[in-house]
């Protein structure tokens, strides 16, 4: 199996495997969420695998700039996720410190 270099993908598929297990038993009232919040973290994995290995500079550029945005999309459906109980305090607490330090490595990440 082929490892992941860069450490942003790391982290991030561990937030991923986080949630998704956080996520296993939620009422049925929220399923919907549940489905948006897993469906939208799984697209997202791959258009950063895309940003991060396309050639074309700009293009790259431009798509890595999408990715930042969309990410902060992704907290802010976390953050909706930990208001409506379905994330314990805890959980969320380590989740949000995953995702703090994926921003930071996206500033460095950016300008390459």
């Amino acid at each position: 199996m082929i490892e992941d270099k860069l450490r942003i993908i790391v982290i991030y598929k561990s937030l991923l495997n986080d949630v998704y297990k956080a996520m296993i038993n939620i009422p049925k009232e929220h399923y919907c969420l549940k489905e948006l919040v897993i469906n939208e973290m799984f697209n997202y994995l791959k258009e950063l695998y895309l940003s991060n290995d396309i050639i074309n500079k700009d293009v790259r550029i431009n798509l890595k700039e999408k990715v930042v945005i969309k990410f902060k999309y992704i907290c802010s459906l976390i953050r909706i996720l930990n208001e409506n109980k379905i994330l314990g305090e805890r959980k969320y607490l380590q989740i949000s410190e995953k995702e703090k330090l994926i921003l930071l490595l996206f500033n460095g990440w950016k300008k390459i």
